[in-house]
């Protein structure tokens, strides 16, 4: 259905749609993100001079500044349309595109990140964005290193390192991708060392474990200039001695040492720190203190101070820690009603919105109106999966009956939808052959679906659970009100409709969409779906209609306060999951500016028909009168002009091109055409002319491209034939002199009276005299038989060969001459044996 603008005031918006059963859709928001002085996504934590620390918040793209004593001094925000940000890929469990941001530091007052386009320069000290720096060459970078020169290096999987000039010329490429020495198989750092050199931490990932031979280093020292010199710290898959790098995740530098960050597997994996001296000497392996779960305690930035303290930013338990070996000093706090890293929002049979944490295993309530009410830690086993994979984040959540279900890998954990008591599991891994981590659930009266991540659909209603597989990559699951399930696959841009036991029923693609990530049905049929890359919600009908589309891409422009999160409520970040509630209404979760948007329809009486406001339609994009003859009569085209509208049309038309002229020049009611006329004259011949035609009313603008081509007249004597082609504006005739041409001294001559009439040339004989004269649009040439004169326009001028009577007794005069003095030029082909005369005179 589509909707009629209505205006409510304070947190809630409406849009403007309208349709014969109007609604007033009405958005309210619930819950907000970090506020100042919050750090909830820590992912860079970086050395600053003096002894301060910066922290980058993905969640909220603010850099935040602390002193060596561990307090805020201020932060600044990074413009996030410079970020480089991927829309959520709800296929994991925490959408994780803040990682996107590169950031480093040049060890004084700047900061830099990779943005979109160019490299950003932060000036630490006032936040302001002192520099753009456009890049020569750029392709998809992983790391960024700058020098004591200013010189950038960046780091990508095409080009290896990359070095720049300050400017962002390219200097000097650095390395190259491949196996063997001094080549890097999945590079992740670049670092500067103190003395100038430039260190590489290479690695190896799923795709190329298998290729590394006990020959591969993990760590490239090559000079400033790019010259490779050793490299060391051995790359092995499990096992070795301490100074194997295992994986290598982040790289640092302080003078002449190199620390790795890395993973150490001693009957499970756990942090810890490799310290080389860049001679290659593998000096400690320091182990680090984490939390019991390796994935929620995942490390994506670290530096090692002067004096030896570790400083970790460890963004899925909201930490920025210094002295993390020591007496931890955490940077930054974050607030227990806070957003951190929520994944699924909905409304609970009480009017209330529950907003699951997925990492943190919180569930935040909030009363009907909005205002926080409590959070809620969910209690529940930690299923046990594949190694690698933590089945203890909770990925989505449905109310079935009286209970909240709640996915945590590929179990369903069932709580009481008042207390949040936990009663028990569904635990898929008994009653399934070959489950996965569950990443999207559905439920519909008794029923429940579950989707994991391999595309298999678990069906259950009240017995065992029953199972099908699909092909491609399913995101989301939701029910129709027939009872169908329905998959949303981004990649192709498509719904499909299956039954309980797998049997395709339907399918559809989505129009107007870039990236859907996920779906839901509201009782009227309609179907639902996000798209965090245009930041909206789309409405389809059952068939695959697109009725409608609510909200506008952007970020929230300050995020200080909590009341900054209820500002504009229409306008979506990353929208990543949205889900359909008991009460008709839905609700979504916009993780881009971390807050859940409740959206509920309203009935209101149609406002009275209105005149439709005048409408102008043109039915021409191009006029193009192609070639015209300049001696030719005017040529008019016209552009039929209508209203679309229901209240007057009035205007008026220019053209841009005085070679254009319009008629009427003034639009009225009654005007249904515009005409436009070409005259062009000798002056204008062979030339082309462009314009436009712009029409101005109170129904809108219409500019209409417009183009001529004005032509002269153009004649070609072959010698070989007696006959002259005379083209003009694509009429061609042929001209029968009689006789053909000759070539004396050089020079093509023809007979007297063929070439001037074949111009259009009046031409008069004097026997007396032996004299020809040829007069054209007011000039006359004078020529006589055998004579090495002749006049134009009245002035003697030499003439050679002059015009001789041949033995045929028919006279000829010489072409170039009688058509370069009649305003003609004269091109010669010579191997068509053939002069062509242009009238006028080309350009």
């Amino acid at each position: 259905m589509k909707r009629l603008a209505a205006i409510f005031l304070v947190l809630v918006t409406c849009f403007p749609f309208a349709s014969i059963a109007a609604e007033q859709v009405v958005i309210e928001t619930v819950g907000n993100g970090p506020t100042a002085g919050e750090i909830a996504v820590p992912v860079a934590i970086l050395p600053l001079s003096g002894g301060d620390v910066a922290v980058l918040d993905g969640r909220t793209s603010r850099i935040n500044f602390f002193g060596p004593d561990g307090v805020m001094k201020n932060y600044y925000p990074i413009d996030r349309e410079t970020v480089p940000a991927l829309p959520p890929d709800m296929s994991d469990s925490v959408p994780f595109s803040f990682a996107q941001i590169k950031l480093t530091s040049d060890g004084k007052n700047s900061l830099y990140y990779i943005g979109k386009d160019a490299i950003y320069q932060i000036n630490v000290l006032t936040g302001e964005t002192s520099r753009r720096i456009g890049l020569e060459k750029q392709f998809i970078p992983v790391s960024i290193a700058i020098d004591d020169q200013g010189n950038i290096l960046t780091l990508d999987h095409e080009r290896c390192i990359t070095k720049y000039d300050s400017s962002g010329k390219e200097v000097a490429k650095i390395g190259e991708m491949g196996k063997g020495k001094g080549k890097a198989i999945n590079p992740y750092s670049v670092m500067v060392l103190g003395d100038g050199s430039i260190a590489l931490l290479d690695t190896w990932n799923e795709e190329t474990s298998e290729q590394v031979s006990s020959d591969e280093k993990g760590i490239m020292i090559f000079s400033g200039e790019g010259k490779f010199i050793r490299e060391f710290g051995q790359l092995g898959l499990m096992g070795g001695d301490d100074s194997q790098i295992q994986v290598g995740f982040v790289g640092f530098s302080k003078g002449q040492e190199i620390f790795v960050l890395d993973v150490g597997f001693s009957g499970k994996p756990a942090w810890v720190i490799r310290k080389y001296k860049t001679s290659g000497d593998f000096e400690e392996k320091i182990e680090l203190r984490q939390s019991d779960d390796f994935v929620s305690g995942y490390i994506s930035s670290f530096f090692v101070d002067g004096d030896g303290k570790i400083a970790l930013a460890m963004p899925f338990l909201s930490k920025a820690v210094l002295d993390a070996n020591g007496t931890s000093q955490e940077l930054g706090k974050v607030l227990d009603g806070t957003l951190q890293n929520p994944v699924s929002a909905m409304k609970l049979p009480q009017g209330k919105t529950a907003v699951l944490e997925g990492l943190n295993r919180k569930l935040h309530i909030f009363g009907p109106d909005g205002t926080p009410q409590k959070t809620v830690t969910l209690s529940g086993p930690k299923s046990k999966g594949p190694e690698g994979d933590s089945l203890g984040v909770l990925s989505d959540m449905a109310i079935v009956q009286n209970e909240l279900l709640v996915a945590s890998g590929w179990e369903i954990l069932r709580y009481d939808n008042l207390t949040f008591e936990l009663k028990g599991s569904y635990d898929l891994q008994r009653n399934v052959d070959l489950p996965d981590i569950i990443i999207a659930l559905a439920s519909s009266g008794n029923r429940i679906a579950a989707l994991d991540r391999q595309g298999q659909v678990i069906f259950m209603t009240g017995g065992l659970p029953s199972t099908f597989k699909v092909e491609g990559k399913p995101v989301d699951v939701t029910f129709d009100r027939d009872g169908n399930i329905l998959l949303l696959f981004p990649e192709e841009k498509k719904i499909k409709a299956f039954s309980e036991t797998g049997a395709k029923k339907f399918e559809f693609a989505l129009e107007a969409v870039e990236m859907p990530s996920s779906i839901c049905t509201r009782p009227s049929g309609e179907i639902i779906i996000t798209d965090p890359a245009i930041g909206q919600i789309i409405e389809f009908s059952e068939n695959g209609k697109n009725i409608a589309a609510y909200g506008k891409k952007g970020w929230l422009a300050q995020t200080d306060t909590i009341q900054d999160y209820k500002k504009e409520p229409d306008m979506l970040a990353y929208p990543s999951r949205i889900r359909s509630n008991q009460d008709g209404t839905l609700t979504v979760l916009d993780i881009g500016n971390s807050r859940a948007l409740n959206i509920s329809f309203r009935e209101v009486e149609p406002p009275p028909p209105e005149k439709k406001p005048a409408k102008l339609s043109v039915d021409k994009v191009l006029l193009d009168f192609g070639k015209i003859y300049y001696e030719k009569p005017a040529k008019t085209l016209e552009i039929g002009i209508s209203n679309l509208g229901e209240e007057e049309l009035e205007g008026n038309v220019t053209s841009s091109s005085r070679m254009f002229t319009v008629s009427p020049e003034k639009i009225d009611p009654d005007t249904k055409a515009i005409k436009v006329t070409v005259d062009p004259g000798r002056d204008d011949a062979w030339e082309s002319f462009k314009g436009e035609i712009k029409i101005q009313t109170n129904g809108g603008s219409a500019n209409v491209p417009v183009s001529v081509q004005v032509t002269g007249k153009k004649v070609s004597i072959s010698l070989l034939s007696t006959s002259f082609l005379i083209q003009t504006d694509g009429d061609e005739e042929k001209y029968d002199a009689g006789k053909t041409g000759v070539i004396i001294k050089g020079r093509t001559l023809v007979p007297l009276r063929a070439l001037g009439e074949a111009l259009g040339a009046e031409v008069n004989w004097n026997a007396s005299e032996r004299k020809v004269t040829y007069s054209l649009d007011g000039g006359t040439v004078e020529i006589w038989i055998n004579k090495p004169q002749a006049k134009v326009n009245g002035n003697q001028v030499n003439i050679d060969p002059p015009a001789v009577i041949l033995a045929s007794g028919s006279t000829y005069v010489p072409v170039r001459f009688v058509a370069e003095a009649l305003g003609c030029d004269v091109e010669w082909i010579e191997q068509k044996k053939t002069a062509v005369v242009y009238y006028p005179k080309r350009p």
